[in-house]
C-alpha cells in the first residue's frame, strides 16, 4: 500500500511530445492540417507551432488562466501575421478565438488526463472513475459517472466488469476524450474506492449538450456580428452599423432567455468578446 513508484523519464517528456502531437493522436484533421492547409509549410506554420505550445505550456504550468492564454495567443498570431480565420478540409471557417480556444482547452485537458493515465501505467492500475456533467456528447453520455478500463477490453489486464473507454471513441476527434471534451479520468481501483460521481441519465444529458450547443452558436453569432460592426465603423456605414447593433442585441437577448430556462448554462462573456478583427 505504501509502494513508491519514481516519475519516470517518459511521464517528464510527455508534457512536450503532447503539446506538439495532441491532435494528431486524435488522428483528425483540424489541427495541424488546418495551418499547413492555410499557409502551407512555412514560417507561419513554425509560427503557429512555437506560440500554440508556449501558450499551452503557460496555462499547464498556472502562469497564466485559459482566457488569458487565449486573448494572447490570439494577439500573437496578429502580429505574425496570420490571419483572423481559417478554413479547415471540410470548408468550415474557425474564427481565431474558437481556435484557439479548441487548440488550448483540448490540449491541456488531454495533457492532464494522458500523464494521469501514465502514472496509473506505473502501478498497473487500468481502471479509472470518469467524472459526469449535466451536458455531455453521445461518446461519454453512457460511461460518465461509471468506473471504466483505460485499456481495451482485448487487453488481458481489462476488468470485465466495466466498459472500456476503448468502446466509445477513444483516439477520435468525437469519441471520450476528444476535442473539447471535459470528462476527467480518476484512478479508481474497484473496492478500494467510493464512487461519488453524480449519476445522469445519458440521454438527458445528450439533449442537455445540444441544448448546449444552441448556446455556442449563438455565442458565435454574436461574435460574428460584432466584427461586421467593426468592418462598417472602419468604413463608416452607419446602416450596416444600425444592422449590426440591432441584431446582437437579438442575439444577446434570445442568449439570456436560453439560459435563464435551463439551469445547467452558464453566462460566459469571455465567449462573446471578439480579439481579432
Amino acid at each position: 500500500m505504501h509502494k513508491e513508484v519514481p516519475v519516470t523519464k517518459e511521464i517528464e517528456n510527455m508534457l512536450d511530445s503532447l503539446v506538439n502531437q495532441t491532435f494528431l493522436d486524435l488522428n483528425n484533421n483540424v489541427n495541424q492540417t488546418l495551418i499547413t492547409t492555410n499557409y502551407g509549410e512555412n514560417r507561419a506554420s513554425r509560427v503557429f507551432q512555437e506560440i500554440v505550445k508556449k501558450s499551452t505550456l503557460e496555462v499547464l504550468s498556472g502562469l497564466k488562466t485559459h482566457e488569458k492564454a487565449i486573448r494572447d495567443n490570439v494577439y500573437k498570431w496578429v502580429d505574425n501575421g496570420i490571419n483572423s480565420a481559417f478554413i479547415d478540409r471540410a470548408g468550415h471557417e474557425w474564427s481565431m478565438e474558437a481556435y484557439t480556444r479548441m487548440v488550448i482547452n483540448t490540449t491541456s485537458h488531454r495533457t492532464y488526463n494522458d500523464l494521469r493515465l501514465k502514472r496509473m501505467s506505473d502501478f498497473d492500475c487500468v481502471t479509472a472513475r470518469m467524472s459526469s456533467h449535466a451536458c455531455a456528447r453521445k461518446a461519454c453520455a453512457y460511461i460518465q459517472g461509471q468506473i471504466v478500463n483505460v485499456v481495451p477490453m482485448n487487453d488481458e489486464r481489462a476488468n470485465d466488469h466495466y466498459d472500456s473507454i476503448y468502446n466509445h471513441g477513444y483516439g477520435e476527434p468525437d469519441g471520450t476524450q476528444g476535442i473539447n471534451c471535459k470528462n476527467i479520468l480518476y484512478p479508481s481501483l474497484p473496492g478500494a474506492n467510493t464512487n461519488n460521481e453524480s449519476k445522469i441519465d445519458p440521454k438527458e444529458a445528450i439533449k442537455n449538450g445540444e441544448i448546449q450547443q444552441q448556446q455556442r452558436k449563438l455565442e458565435r453569432d454574436i461574435r460574428y456580428r460584432k466584427k461586421r460592426l467593426l468592418a462598417a465603423q472602419e468604413l463608416d456605414d452607419e446602416i450596416m452599423q444600425s444592422k449590426c447593433k440591432a441584431v446582437i442585441l437579438a442575439k444577446q437577448k434570445t442568449l439570456r432567455e436560453l439560459i435563464s430556462s435551463h439551469e445547467f448554462l452558464n453566462r460566459d462573456y469571455n465567449r462573446e468578446k471578439i480579439q481579432s478583427s
